[in-house]
């Protein structure tokens, strides 16, 4: 199963792409014990990662139109069967939160449009499942990132990372579930 990982934002989105499967349909890179669970164990493989950047002098339709657009692409691409996506914990300003739900909107309807299920995370629920520590620094999840994947170096940017992380929580959660 392909799951597509998002880091939502106007100016710079983070998208991770990993396929999970339990070890027998697909050959994998990494096979991993789940910390939520011992006893729960997948593989998962990283097809890919980035950045989506818009510009800031550009029109915030424009922008929004672009991030519709290069996420058709990535979905066309790699032909996820989920959606993963950070949930908007807090915003310390109101100036951040509105672009940021806006891009957020156009993102799930992308989604929703090719019937994606959608499922939400908060950073915190994202690093408690990766680490089992919902306060952890940001090197330490890229570094266990980067170890799970079996990656050869630390994902960046951050966005990047954040929605691999993402994507892993959703596989995690997926994998329990299905237990």
């Amino acid at each position: 199963m392909i799951i597509l990982g998002i880091d939502p934002g106007l100016a710079t989105i983070g998208y991770g792409i990993i396929r999970k499967s339990g070890g027998s349909v697909f050959k994998s890179r990494h096979s991993i014990i789940t910390p939520v669970e011992p006893k729960i164990k997948m593989d998962l493989e990283c097809l890919s990662y980035g950045i989506i950047k818009t510009n800031a002098s550009t029109p915030t339709a424009e922008r929004l139109r672009q991030i519709n657009n290069e996420l058709n692409k990535i979905m066309k691409l790699y032909q996820p069967k989920i959606l993963a996506i950070e949930s908007i914990f807090f915003f310390r300003n109101m100036k951040t939160a509105l672009p940021v739900s806006q891009a957020r909107g156009v993102i799930l309807l992308t989604a929703a449009k090719r019937r994606l299920p959608i499922y939400e995370y908060t950073p915190l629920q994202i690093k408690k499942s990766i680490l089992d520590y919902g306060w952890a620094e940001k090197p330490k999840m890229q570094k266990k990132i980067k170890a799970l994947l079996n990656l050869k170096e630390i994902p960046r940017p951050d966005d990047a990372a954040d929605a691999l992380g993402a994507a892993i929580c959703c596989a995690w959660s997926l994998q329990k579930q299905e237990a």
